[in-house]
């Protein structure tokens, strides 16, 4: 169906950026942008990528707030 090959190493800009991720997160930041903005219109293969770091970019997200959260709530009642 398609005959030029993905991007990085033929992985993908989504699934690229996912695995880059777990070194720096604001990498999925930047997959976010691009699946937010439909970059997966020009090549559909990169669409499950770039929603598997738009998923990871939320998680990431909350688990920041809540580590932030219960460390602000620790310091206060030391």
């Amino acid at each position: 169906m398609f005959e030029r090959r993905l991007p990085c190493f033929g992985c993908g800009i989504g699934w690229s950026s996912f695995l880059l991720g777990f070194f720096c997160p604001l990498i999925w930041y930047f997959a976010t942008t691009l699946y937010c903005c439909k970059y997966y219109n020009k090549d559909p293969r990169e669409r499950p990528g770039l929603a598997a770091s738009a998923i990871a970019a939320i998680i990431f997200t909350a688990a920041t707030i809540i580590t932030l959260s219960v460390m602000l709530i620790i310091c206060a009642y030391k």
